[in-house]
């Protein structure tokens, strides 16, 4: 199961409103994590990414945003240290949260208030070849790979792109891996964040992901382009952020879609 996310909203003059997304999978361990990007809800719906280093230890979490002061500022986040206070070592109820500004002395509770969310529920591995009962949402069967099913791979993959690392939400989009036949394709094992160009490239069958490696590769004509034969064969997907197995991409369905990218570049799968 895909554990539940922290929701931390701000209360200050400049941020009021804003929502960090912090999926409790970032808590698992005692130990330091390097930058980890986590999504950010602004107050009309819109998301933007920031980047910290995750500092757990037993009954507490520091998240440091300073080590990132370039990415940070590009992205107008504020610089500094975010502490969560956990009931026990299991890290799985929060009783505080604090921050503190970079160069201030001390902690402060007054701007955030917290809550616990679930963005996403998964329960159980995908299952390819099922179609599931009812009709999805108006937005997603127009536009398959956003709506909720965007809303699902951004908290998966952190608001990054799963090739490049684009931490730009307006340009990246949800693919999906099988073709979408209801709402058990929406499941993150069958959906890949993605670029917008990378996206129409996928879906367009001039780019695939070896189901074992997860090397990608571009079709020829493609590969014109520096910028793609760079990364051809030579970048591998980048993992999921949280949820581990139930949110990896399933390997059946990439090698579905690299066996006919295979074909029509070199004859065989």
């Amino acid at each position: 199961m895909i554990r539940d996310a922290l929701e931390i909203t701000w209360h200050d003059e400049e941020s009021s409103g804003y929502v960090d997304v912090l999926p409790f999978d970032l808590f698992a361990r005692v130990g330091t994590t390097k930058d980890v990007p986590h999504l950010v809800r602004g107050p009309r719906g819109g998301t933007d990414v920031a980047r910290c280093s995750v500092r757990t230890g037993q009954l507490q979490a520091d998240l440091d945003y300073a080590p990132y002061r370039a990415f940070n500022e590009r992205h107008d986040m504020y610089l500094g240290v975010l502490r969560i206070r956990f009931a026990d070592a299991a890290r799985s109820r929060v009783i505080g949260v604090e921050w503190k500004y970079k160069g201030r002395p001390r902690f402060s509770t007054a701007d955030v208030t917290w809550r616990r969310a679930r963005p996403v529920r998964v329960d159980a591995p995908y299952t390819r070849g099922r179609r599931s009962a009812g009709r999805a949402p108006r937005d997603v069967t127009l536009r398959p790979g956003q709506g909720r099913f965007r809303e699902i791979m951004l908290y998966v993959y952190g608001g990054c792109c799963c090739v490049t690392g684009c931490a730009v939400p307006a340009v990246l989009e949800a693919a999906h891996i099988d073709p979408f036949k209801g709402r058990h394709s929406d499941h993150p094992q069958n959906g890949l964040l993605l670029r917008r160009d990378l996206h129409s490239l996928f879906d367009g069958g001039l780019m695939a992901v070896h189901p074992k490696t997860r090397a990608v590769y571009f079709a020829q004509e493609a590969q014109a382009w520096p910028e793609y034969a760079r990364v051809h064969g030579r970048k591998r997907l980048r993992s999921p952020s949280v949820g581990g197995s139930l949110a990896s991409p399933c390997e059946g369905a990439l090698e579905s879609r690299w066996r006919v990218f295979a074909r029509a570049r070199w004859g065989d799968g």
